[in-house]
């Protein structure tokens, strides 16, 4: 097959097939899988399954200039399907790792090589690690127009199967394409807890009001605000909002704290890293991190904002000249 990448966002798989019957490939509509997103989309990614060579798919494309046209064998066909059906249930699986019984059990693996899919993964695992993960159980990020990122999240099936796979999984080699076994190289993978999900209706209307939060966990279950509030001011901490969320997981809470402004908001978590270095916590033990909503795309948007780079900005603070 071929992979055509950077194709207009308006071609179906009917046009790419008529393109290329004009320039004497035939190939019907049902050869031809265009990538799309939940809303219907195209991601100007799409496989040609046909034995014509390129030659003869560079002649229907090659004219518009930026289209970008590479050989796949079998494997690189079945992990193409497989990423166009990874990326339509994205949503739905990001949800299924944000449910509150999950919260210990997610790990970020990254440096994974491009030709690995979610069996590709199970397998290293199962094999280096000894550590069974169902292969729905692997999510991959994506960057822009679909492309496969080098993270993927992994829900395990216990506590315990995580915190083997952070203390196996530190720079371990596995092969770049798994299929050819040690014939194209070698790759690194690494580990860490880089990510927690977490959901909850209340905090959808809360945190786009503000970039100056910061959530801890690891509570006490029966601790409440207004004790939690009088534990921050003895470390002169003063948050202006707070709101608890309880961890079924391991039967802890969290909380979330909102300050006035970003310069407070880093010196807390200044504070916060070096609390944790004076309560000698696991490197992997989640205690603090920075809260963000996901992207969301709505289908009135003509541009998704967070792939306009005209709204790339740091986090917000005054400058001091």
């Amino acid at each position: 097959g071929t992979l055509i990448e950077r194709i207009p966002l308006t071609f179906s798989a009917e046009d790419i097939s008529s393109r290329l019957q004009k320039h004497g490939c035939r190939v019907d509509a049902s050869k031809v899988l265009v990538m799309r997103n939940r809303l219907g989309r195209s991601t100007g990614r799409a496989v040609v399954a046909s034995r014509e060579g390129m030659k003869d798919v560079q002649r229907a494309f090659l004219p518009d200039g930026q289209v970008i046209l590479r050989p796949l064998d079998q494997a690189g066909v079945e992990l193409f399907v497989e990423q166009c059906e990874r990326f339509l249930r994205f949503s739905d699986d990001i949800k299924r790792l944000a449910a509150r019984e999950n919260f210990h059990r997610v790990v970020t693996l990254w440096g994974v090589p491009k030709s690995y899919g979610r069996l590709d993964v199970a397998y290293i695992l199962r094999q280096e690690c000894n550590v069974e993960v169902q292969p729905w159980d692997i999510v991959f990020r994506y960057k822009k127009f679909g492309v496969q990122s080098d993270e993927c999240y992994v829900l395990c099936k216990n506590a315990g199967d995580a915190s083997r796979l952070l203390t196996r999984v530190q720079e371990m080699a596995v092969p770049k394409i798994r299929v050819y076994g040690s014939y194209f190289g070698a790759a690194f993978l690494w580990c860490a807890r880089s990510a927690l999900f977490i959901s909850d209706p209340h905090l959808e209307f809360e945190l786009p009001k503000s970039k100056n939060w910061i959530f801890l966990c690891g509570w006490n279950g029966a601790m409440t605000e207004p004790e939690f509030e009088s534990l921050l001011s003895s470390f002169k901490m003063y948050p202006k909002t707070i709101k608890r969320i309880e961890i079924p997981s391991d039967g802890t809470c969290g909380f979330f704290m909102r300050f006035e402004d970003m310069v407070t908001t880093k010196r807390v978590f200044s504070r916060l890293n070096r609390l944790r270095r004076r309560w000698r916590l696991k490197p992997n033990t989640p205690f603090f991190a920075y809260p963000a909503l996901c992207d969301v795309h709505w289908s009135h948007d003509d541009k998704y904002a967070d792939e306009d780079s005209a709204s790339d900005n740091e986090l917000d603070e005054p400058i001091w000249h």
